[in-house]
């Protein structure tokens, strides 16, 4: 017959502190990626209008947002949209 016994190494300082970092890297890397993505979503963009018409990209999948056009810093039109994230 044959015997085969595994002795397990007692887990170091070391090692603990190696998983910690780890651990607070990928939490910090998580935080990050996600405060980058609600900012993309949250963008304020100007666009400067030279024509009679705006056609604005609408999108069924996408959450409603407020969207708000202004002149000279005075806000002249507000209203809920679900803008696409670019034309289809």
């Amino acid at each position: 017959m044959l015997y085969i016994s595994t002795i397990k190494q007692p887990v170091t300082n070391n090692q603990i502190q190696n998983k910690m970092n780890l651990f607070i890297k990928s939490a910090i890397t998580s935080i990050f990626i996600l405060a980058a993505i609600t900012s993309v979503f949250s963008a304020e963009i100007t666009i400067k209008v030279s024509k009679r018409y705006l056609n604005l990209p609408v999108s069924q999948q996408q959450d409603q947002g407020t969207m708000k056009f202004s002149i000279a810093g005075k806000q002249e039109r507000s209203f809920r949209i679900r803008l696409a994230a670019a034309p289809e």
